[in-house]
Formats: structure tokens, sequence, C-alpha cells
């Protein structure tokens, strides 16, 4: 897909998604770091973003860092594709081609856990904020345990705010 269709097709991402996906499967997570990182630095630049494809890629980026069978990812990498990402969920549900939904909370949960292993705290902080908004407005599934989850990594983040940890 990079030579036919280029780097920053949704082709090409779809198919980075899926062989981080199947990389993780042979077990093989370094691999699979590099796939489902670029996989996920492509969907944040598209014009109609996957908000399920998204919240699953920051899920096991977020799975692989926290992981004792892979070696310390450098997370900073992916800061200003959350940055984009948050800035083009925001324009895209004002548009209208995303959802404001539990999912979208969801994501921002994911990518709230993200920042938090790239030591960007205050970012994460608004994530979190961002994700309970979406989760208490979310009638169509209970959201109660998501958003206690969130409010006591909250009370974390917060914590490590004010202690001057981190971003």
């Amino acid at each position: 897909f990079k030579k036919t269709c280029g780097n920053s097709s949704p082709l090409t991402g779809n198919a980075q998604g899926a062989l981080g996906k199947v990389l993780l499967e042979l077990n093989k997570p370094e691999a699979a770091w590099e796939a489902l990182v670029a996989a996920f630095e492509n969907e944040v630049k598209h014009d109609s973003l996957k908000v399920f494809t998204l919240f699953e890629h920051a899920t096991l980026i977020y799975k692989l860092c926290t992981s004792k069978t892979t070696s310390p990812k450098d997370v900073q990498v992916l800061v200003p594709s959350l940055m984009l990402l948050d800035e083009n969920i925001g324009q895209q549900m004002v548009s209208g081609l995303v959802k404001r939904d539990g999912n979208v909370g969801a994501l921002y949960k994911s990518m709230a856990e993200v920042a938090i292993v790239a030591q960007h705290y205050r970012m994460s902080n608004t994530f979190l904020c961002k994700a309970l908004t979406h989760f208490g407005e979310e009638k169509s599934f209970d959201c109660g345990s998501l958003i206690t989850e969130c409010r006591n990594v909250l009370v974390l983040v917060n914590d490590l705010i004010r202690k001057g940890i981190g971003n």
C-alpha cells in the first residue's frame, strides 16, 4: 500500500494496523509496536476519523507500553499525534462526521492512558475530562464503571501535576 497509495493513504494505515494486530498474535511485540504506531500516526490525519479503529490502536499501543515482555518505548513520538487527534475529533464532531457518544469517550480515555505513559499528565488530564463528558452524555449504555475509572485516574494525574512531575 505504501508504494501504490502512499504513506498517508487510509489504506496504508488500515494495512499497518492489521499487520500490527497479526504481529501481536505472532508474539512479535517490537514489530507490532512499529506497525501500530505507524497506523495510529496515519489514522489521526484523516478527514474522516474512524473512532473505533483509533481506540483499538491506542489501546494496543498502551498495552505494549505497559507490557513486561517488551522493552521501553519512546511513547513521546505519539504526543503530536495525540494533539492532532484531539483537534480533529473536535472539528469532526462539530461538522457531524464524528458522533458525540461513549465511543468518543472510550477513545479519549485510551488517549489519556497513552499520554500518561508518555508522562504528559496535563494532556492526560484534559483527555480524561473530555472522556468524562462523553461518558456522562451517553444514554444507551451504562458508563458508570468507566466514569469511576476516569475519576480515579484523574486523582492520580492531578497529584503528579501538583508535584511537578512530567509534562
